[in-house]
């Protein structure tokens, strides 16, 4: 039996042998040639990750990806790692800014150095909306307690308290009674 300091591969059939046995350039070499969506080598962004820890591996492996044009969220969160550059760490919350439950776990009305989501776009109840008529008496309960029938309606009053609530400027009080509506 011999022992070895490392692992040998002779032949490189799938990523994993690259992870295994290549070196970094190797990697970063597979980075800029192969296509990276493929699934017949077993190519997986994750894979890397432990990788990416290393910042002189991190920035030119997001060198290699904006020249492919080639987004991805795993290793773009890599920015809040080394907390230094700013820039990038914006970008990524741009795209991430994108993703419908990250803006609304955030709140539309969010805004620091890196990120501000007040914009059109992102308050989502500014689109008109008609309905007609707003209230039938003979067919809905009208009352302090009565309920929205229409569930579309409904969803878009909720909305809009949700969002309301959010919003900088307002007092405690008004807060306070939207949410009693929710």
């Amino acid at each position: 039996m011999t022992v070895v300091k490392s692992r040998r591969i002779t032949k490189i059939e799938n990523f994993n042998d690259l992870l295994i046995a290549g070196t970094q350039q190797d990697i970063l070499n597979y980075l800029a040639s192969e296509s990276l969506f493929s699934s017949k080598k077993g190519f997986s962004f994750y894979s890397i990750c432990y990788l990416l820890k290393d910042r002189e591996f991190f920035d030119k492996v997001i060198a290699i990806l904006r020249e492919r044009c080639i987004f991805e969220q795993s290793v773009w969160q890599f920015a809040f790692f080394f907390k230094d550059d700013t820039a990038l760490m914006n970008e990524a919350l741009k795209i991430q800014k994108l993703d419908k439950e990250f803006t609304s776990m955030i709140g539309c009305f969010f805004k620091s150095g890196l990120l501000d989501t007040e914009t059109v776009e992102s308050v989502n109840f500014l689109r008109h909306l008609e309905y007609h008529p707003m209230v039938n008496k003979r067919a809905h309960i009208v009352g302090k307690n009565a309920k929205i029938q229409n569930v579309t309606f409904r969803n878009t009053y909720d909305s809009f308290l949700k969002t309301m609530v959010q919003k900088p400027g307002m007092s405690i009080e008004d807060k306070l009674s939207l949410v009693y509506y929710l």
